[in-house]
């Protein structure tokens, strides 16, 4: 018998849903068949469980319009001529809904 992958915080599967089998004797639900209802928490949860390399950091946050992702990248201001700087900062990336 094959063991079922959990569903994460936020994640509910629709009526029927259907199971499928993986090759590591394990079973999913398709994300097709899954509603959604994350919050910052359950979002933030997620993206913990998730290998980034150092250089680019992920950040969950929520304003008035709602939730979103931003990515950081570690290194030069783009606005500024990279030889009068002499090391790196954050800079931010869009905000993703």
């Amino acid at each position: 018998m094959s063991k079922s992958i959990p569903l994460h915080a936020g994640e509910t599967a629709i009526n029927h849903a259907p199971y499928i089998a993986l090759d590591n004797n394990t079973q999913c639900i398709p994300q097709h068949y899954l509603r959604y209802q994350h919050n910052l928490a359950s979002v933030e949860k997620l993206v913990q469980e998730i290998e980034y390399h150092a250089q680019y950091p992920i950040f969950v946050c929520q304003d008035e319009t709602g939730l979103y992702l931003q990515v950081g990248i570690i290194g030069y201001d783009n606005y500024q001529a990279q030889d009068k700087q002499t090391s790196f900062k954050i800079v931010y990336g869009r905000k993703w809904p």
